[in-house]
């Protein structure tokens, strides 16, 4: 009885955990849809018509985290840099998005009726292109960040789901010119 009762709690365990994980992997394509198709509530990151180009962000090897103080401290940690930005405690739970990511590709964003090209496409000079990371999402999943890229800038967003469902811009972290 008590192998059956184990058994039982192993195998929900098992099944939950799974589908927390399903579930804000299956999100990442839906929630960036949902931001670049939004005119209405997103205006700045309206990307529908615009071409995503394939590209791997190499993030940086330095970030600043603002402390309870106002003032900047330094990280050389890409996961405290995202739990910090995300207020996400469960770290593993960050660093499974961010090696998932890596090995995921943007392709699936053509199922939402986005134009996903290589980088090194010919393209005209007028066409509208951008770059994107996959998000990574903190753990109830209401809140995530994201790397966009437009002609030579890139900036750093956290976007956080309101409670009509829609997910809007809460902050830019950062924004490089190369």
């Amino acid at each position: 009885m008590k192998k059956y009762l184990l058994f039982i709690l192993l195998f929900f365990l098992f099944f939950f955990c799974k589908k927390d994980k399903t579930i804000v992997y299956e999100k990442r394509f839906e929630v960036i849809s949902q931001i670049f198709s939004d005119s209405l509530h997103n205006k700045s990151f309206y990307f529908k018509n615009c071409l995503i180009l394939k590209k791997n962000f190499i993030m940086p090897k330095v970030f600043y985290i603002e402390d309870q103080n106002k003032e900047f401290i330094k990280t050389d940690s890409q996961l405290k840099y995202l739990s910090f930005i995300l207020n996400e405690k469960d770290s593993l739970f960050i660093e499974k998005q961010i090696y998932s990511n890596v090995k995921k590709d943007i392709d699936e964003l053509k199922e939402y009726g986005f134009r996903v090209l290589k980088e090194n496409t010919k393209l005209e000079s007028n066409d509208c292109k951008i770059k994107i990371s996959l998000p990574i999402f903190n753990k109830a999943i209401d809140r995530f960040y994201i790397i966009i890229g437009e002609g030579s800038s890139f900036g750093e967003y956290v976007f956080v789901k309101e409670q009509n469902n829609k997910w809007l811009l809460k902050e830019r972290i950062s924004l490089t010119i190369e």
